[in-house]
């Protein structure tokens, strides 16, 4: 399924799972619901786009906090989106995408496939 923060509980468990099968340079065969850029909801670079798009940003961080569980009163003009927490979910969005589209290329298959089989490298 497509994992928002909403589902942050089962989003850093596949995170861990991406990370560790990442690290430890193993095939992955599974199918989803969505690209690898797209598997996760609340993403977005902050930053980016007009002030439309920021308005946009900051009611949606204030619907993060909401959901999981956060005050959403501002300090100095502070909103959910800069605790470290959530900062620190969508990095973790953002590096699962990054691994598993490399995970997806067929270099990583290749060098994989060797390393596990002996193969000279074809599929």
């Amino acid at each position: 399924p497509v994992l928002t923060l909403k589902e942050h509980d089962r989003a850093r468990r596949f995170i861990t799972l991406v990370d560790e099968l990442y690290e430890a340079k193993c095939l992955l065969i599974c199918s989803a619901e969505a690209p690898p850029d797209q598997l996760f909801r609340g993403n977005e670079d902050r930053g980016k786009g007009s002030s439309a798009a920021k308005k946009e940003q900051k009611s949606f961080e204030t619907k993060a906090a909401e959901i999981l569980g956060i005050d959403v009163a501002q300090s100095n003009n502070t909103r959910v989106g800069e605790l470290a927490s959530v900062r620190e979910l969508n990095f973790a969005f953002r590096r699962a995408a990054s691994r598993l589209t490399e995970m997806c290329a067929r270099d990583w298959w290749q060098r994989s496939n060797r390393r596990h089989s002996g193969l000279n490298g074809s599929i």
